[in-house]
Order: C-alpha cells, then sequence, then structure tokens
C-alpha cells in the first residue's frame, strides 16, 4: 500500500458497492497516462499488485487489480482500461477450521459452532480464523527464520483485523454459526441476511481518524467491521411493541 499516485484527468471511471458481496469498479485513463504505463508494465513493476481507492463523501470503496485491456474504439481512439475487486473478496479467502486452535492432523470437534447475537458469532469466527493466520501456532509465517513471525498476536502487524465492539451494544439476533472448512464468506451469508447485518471493510490509511480509540494499525491495514442495519431490539423499536391495545 505504497502511494504511486493520484488518478487525475481518467476519462472514465466508477465503483460499484454490493452489499456481503465484492463488487467491482474500473477506471479509464489515457495510454500516455503515467498511471495506465505502470499499470500495462506488470513484469518491470517491483509490487505485483495493484491497488486503488474511491473516496467519496465520507465512503471508502478500496480494492485490488483484476485486470487489464487496451480497448480501441471506432474512431481509432485508444485508452487502458482497469478493472478491480473491492477488498470484501478477501474474506472469501479466509478458511474457517473446525477447530482454529488445533493443528491440522487433530481437528476436534469436527464442526466448528457458536450459538450467539449474530454480529458476535460471526466477529468471533472471523477473529479466531484470523489469528490462525497471523498468529502462526499451527501455520507456518511468511519468514519461518523470523522469531518475531511466531505466536503473532500483536495486531499492528495484521493485514486484516476485526473492528472490535461491545457485547452489550449488539442488539442483532441470535443464530448459530456452523463451519467445516468453508470460507467466511459461505458460512456467514445466510446469518447476515437473516439478521440484516452489513459487512464493511475498509483500509485504514495514515492521516485516517483510527477506527477505535486503542488502535495501533499499520498503513493499509484492513478493517472489518459488521453492522446492523435492521432496526430490531432498538429502543424505539422496544417503545412501539409495547404500545400495543
Amino acid at each position: 500500500w505504497n502511494l504511486f499516485g493520484f488518478v487525475v484527468g481518467e476519462l472514465r471511471a466508477g465503483f460499484k458497492i454490493v452489499n456481503n458481496e465484492t463488487g467491482t469498479a474500473y477506471v479509464r485513463l489515457s495510454t500516455k497516462h503515467y498511471i495506465a504505463k505502470w499499470i500495462a508494465d506488470h513484469r518491470g513493476r517491483e509490487k505485483k499488485n495493484v491497488h486503488i481507492t474511491f473516496d467519496k463523501q465520507g465512503i471508502r470503496w478500496s480494492g485490488r487489480l483484476d485486470n487489464y485491456k487496451l480497448v480501441k474504439e471506432t474512431g481509432g481512439k485508444v485508452y487502458l482500461e482497469a478493472t478491480f475487486r473491492h477488498d470484501y473478496e478477501e474474506v472469501k479467502h479466509i478458511r474457517c477450521w473446525a477447530s482454529p486452535f488445533l493443528p491440522a492432523e487433530i481437528q476436534f470437534p469436527k464442526v466448528w459452532m457458536v450459538f450467539g447475537k449474530a454480529k458476535w458469532a460471526l466477529s468471533v469466527t472471523l477473529l479466531v480464523n484470523l489469528m490462525r493466520l497471523q498468529s502462526s501456532l499451527w501455520m507456518l509465517p511468511d519468514d519461518p527464520m523470523a522469531p518475531g513471525g511466531w505466536f503473532n498476536f500483536d495486531q499492528s502487524n495484521w493485514p486484516i483485523v476485526m473492528k472490535p465492539f461491545n457485547y452489550n451494544d449488539d442488539n442483532s439476533v441470535f443464530t448459530t454459526v456452523f463451519s467445516r472448512f468453508r470460507s467466511w464468506h459461505e458460512l456467514a451469508s445466510r446469518s447476515l441476511e437473516d439478521a440484516q447485518l452489513t459487512v464493511v471493510c475498509r483500509r485504514w490509511l495514515e492521516g485516517d481518524p483510527l477506527p477505535w480509540a486503542s488502535a495501533n494499525l499499520r498503513h493499509g491495514t484492513l478493517v472489518i467491521d459488521i453492522v446492523d442495519k435492521s432496526g430490531w431490539n432498538t429502543a424505539a423499536r422496544r417503545k412501539y411493541y409495547s404500545c400495543r391495545p
């Protein structure tokens, strides 16, 4: 997430937000644009991944380059069109283990299961599997020879974190979350729909307000939050239903 440049002078651009799914975005640039040349130089780039953020009215759309192509219009005009996939795609690659705290050879019980408020249950499920990926308790770190890579519970080094919340503030409906090596997206889809919850993925960049008061994050960390938009069990709803004749 090192800044290469700001997109200025684009021919056209747009992004799509899809609830609890991977939206897409695109940017069309002149082939003479320095960013277009950089994107097309996929063999010469020091970093292979290309990321982008759109900031509009407090909303941040962020994602990774999926593909690019050169387009030639009928009149002979040529431009580069880059397509990006939203950062929600990251949770589709997080596998939820039956027993996240045990090695692969010893998975007991055979199914991960947790019952509770939907937001809490889904958040805990994602958190423990992020811990498995990042703490290297049973997984090899990127550099096994680096002592700091083992048992890494310091979230300031994690690429993806869950935004913490107070359990008492969770007003979502109760649900049962269970999985046997499915992706988090697969196991969460039904509960998210039933409880009318929305997964919010936001990249934290240096200069942004902290996502929570004590946050200590590295530049480019993906912060995942689950937002309850149902209005279920709120004070207003309880008052409404308490006034029945």
